[in-house]
């Protein structure tokens, strides 16, 4: 299960905001949360793509895990 180790690490931000690069001045406010989970039935989430690595790579045996290798073949 993946989704009890990113939700430890993970944001859920309420919304994006659009500012004014030089006043500061809001310029828009999109609420997500209930939007994504309408459209895509889950929530929206940031993590750090190190968090997010390490989460997907746990429950693989380190022996599995081969760095730097190029794929040859691939078999259906």
């Amino acid at each position: 299960d993946l989704e009890a180790p990113m939700l430890r690490l993970a944001h859920a931000p309420e919304g994006f905001l659009g500012t004014d690069w030089p006043s500061g001045r809001e310029l828009f406010r999109s609420p997500i949360q209930d939007v994504f989970q309408a459209k895509y039935g889950a929530s929206y989430y940031l993590v750090h793509r190190a968090d997010l690595h390490r989460i997907l790579a746990a429950p693989i045996p380190a022996e599995r895990i081969h760095l730097s290798a190029r794929c040859a073949s691939m078999v259906r």
